[in-house]
């Protein structure tokens, strides 16, 4: 767990989860485990909020649900997402579809990327 309490909010770490430039088992598993801690300490910042706001009276289960659909739909699609789905690149080598933050295709690794019309 981070010492610092400001990076019980940096979800993502202060650098980024950075894809290694090789898709193979002796990086991606790294990579994969930094995804998983991540995951895992949102999880707990989370369910703590979770009880200190049932303990002092200020959460019901219901108002959290009908909150999240309310968010969800903010972009004017129920997708269980905040905001609209991330932009799509097109893989020119694979031709698989992937995230646009990423800079090289999750698949095969190729740099060839397009927009996905």
């Amino acid at each position: 767990m981070p010492s610092d309490p400001e990076q019980l909010w940096d979800w993502f770490g202060a650098e980024g989860l950075q894809l290694p430039s090789r898709l193979d088992e002796e990086r991606l598993a790294p990579y994969l485990a930094a995804v998983d801690e991540r995951l895992h300490r949102m999880a707990l910042v989370v369910e703590a909020m979770r009880e200190l706001l049932q303990e002092a009276g200020l959460f019901r289960q219901a108002d959290l649900m009908a909150r999240m659909q309310s968010i969800d739909l903010r972009d004017g699609v129920a997708d269980s997402r905040q905001g609209s789905a991330p932009h799509q690149h097109l893989c020119g080598n694979c031709g698989r579809t992937f995230n646009r933050r990423l800079q090289r295709c999750l698949y095969c690794g190729s740099q060839d990327l397009r927009p996905k019309p």
